[in-house]
């Protein structure tokens, strides 16, 4: 009988390298990327985080590295650190990645984020004060953006700073601004951006309100007695009614006469400037505004207008000139106000100042008609368009006045004196 012995089989357990003992199972990492904030700039300081990753290994112990635009390219090493700080230096979108390992194991993650330009508005005002004639330039060239070759600049502006944009975007970093009567202190903010990019900046002007304010003086030759005032961005000129009639050149310095000419006509009244030549009223026969070359005196165009013998009011606005008819209806005139291109032709006519007589002394420029009524001793603050009164103030002195550096110049008395007064308009 053949004896049988019992079959043995013998298992050997050989440990899997790399793997879990108590699972049998490699751990699994999980990468997970946050980003704060997800957009912002090139100032912007980025907070990524990888916390939120795992791994399921009973005790973690995860690293951590860094690539900070997704190209590839590992800017920060193997590190225990789960949160990195980045700053990125050019605009443009962004995928940054981390890469999560548990021993040999890895995992990676990314998120997307965007980097507008940083912007750095700048804006700078002149003058700092001024009237409501004083036209302030904003400039906000200055103004900066991280862009590449400084990018495209674009700026609107509020010129009250109650968060109503005035003007629409434009490529244009200056712009110029007057301020209505009772503004006092206005503020003005700019917004400046460079595509997603953005930022403000504000400046405050002075604006003096108190209207009728006598600011200066300057003495004049006590011979003059004029009808007419008119300033050509250097000198005054003013004409002279009467027999022997002359129209001088003064100096805004001193007051001393530097030049004379002879008039027109005994009956010149209003005068003015329309840029290059002087324009007088004359009448001599008819009713004319009279073009006077400044260098030498001589006539030149002449423009029939409603008639009147001496009226004092004569202005251009730019466009065209207003005329004070000094008559009543039926003698020529109509005591009213009315505007002329150079050609003759009538634009508009509009009615004296609220409670006068008739027009007295006009003077403007493109946006404010000031009028001088008789029987009323005030000087009124017009809309050239339709004549509505928009402000007015004591007259101070005689009727007759000129614009002149921001501020209304009315002849009058001082004494013995004859005297330009520089009142704030």
């Amino acid at each position: 009988m053949t004896a049988r012995w019992p079959t043995v089989l013998v298992l050997f357990s050989l440990p899997l390298l790399g793997c879990d003992s108590s699972t049998g199972a490699g751990p699994v990492v999980e990468a997970v990327l946050s980003i704060l904030p997800p957009s912002g700039d090139t100032d912007t300081q980025f907070t990524l985080s990888a916390a939120g990753s795992s791994s399921t290994e009973n005790n973690p112990s995860l690293e951590y590295r860094w690539d900070w635009e997704g190209d590839g390219t590992w800017d920060v090493n193997w590190s225990s650190a789960s949160s990195q700080t980045h700053t990125y230096d050019s605009p443009g979108s962004y995928s940054p990645r981390v890469e999560v390992r548990e021993n040999q194991v890895t995992d990676q993650a990314s998120a997307s984020l965007t980097v507008d330009p940083a912007v750095y508005a700048s804006v700078e005002v002149s003058p700092e004060s001024g009237t409501v004639l004083t036209d302030f330039e904003f400039d906000a060239g200055l103004s900066t953006s991280s862009s590449p070759g400084g990018g495209s600049l674009e700026y609107r502006w509020d010129f009250y700073d109650d968060d109503t944009w005035d003007t629409d975007w434009s490529s244009e970093s200056t712009i110029t601004r007057r301020f209505a009567a009772g503004v006092g202190y206005p503020v003005t903010r700019v917004e400046v951006r460079d595509g997603g990019g953005i930022n403000d900046a504000a400046v405050t002007v002075t604006l003096n309100g108190s209207h009728g304010q006598i600011v200066d003086s300057l003495l004049i030759d006590p011979n003059i007695s004029p009808s007419g005032i008119a300033y050509d961005g250097e000198h005054f000129w003013l004409s002279q009614w009467g027999p022997g009639e002359t129209l001088v050149q003064v100096s805004s310095e001193t007051g001393a006469v530097l030049k004379s000419f002879p008039a027109h006509s005994n009956w010149t009244g209003g005068l003015t400037w329309d840029g290059t030549q002087l324009w007088t009223t004359s009448w001599h026969g008819e009713s004319v505004l009279v073009q006077i070359d400044p260098d030498d005196g001589s006539f030149g165009d002449m423009i029939p207008v409603i008639y009147t013998r001496s009226n004092t009011g004569l202005c251009w606005d730019g466009q065209g000139f207003f005329h004070g008819s000094w008559e009543k209806e039926g003698t020529g005139g109509d005591n009213r106000i009315h505007k002329y291109d150079k050609t003759g032709t009538e634009l508009l006519i509009l009615d004296p100042p609220p409670g006068t007589e008739f027009p007295d002394a006009l003077a403007c420029d493109s946006e404010i008609l000031f009028a001088v009524g008789r029987g009323v001793e005030r000087v009124f603050a017009l809309d050239p368009t339709t004549g509505a009164e928009m402000w007015s103030f004591a007259r101070i002195g005689s009727p007759l006045m000129t614009i002149a550096e921001d501020h209304i110049w009315q002849w009058g008395w001082s004494g013995d004196n004859r005297v330009l007064r520089r009142i704030v308009p």
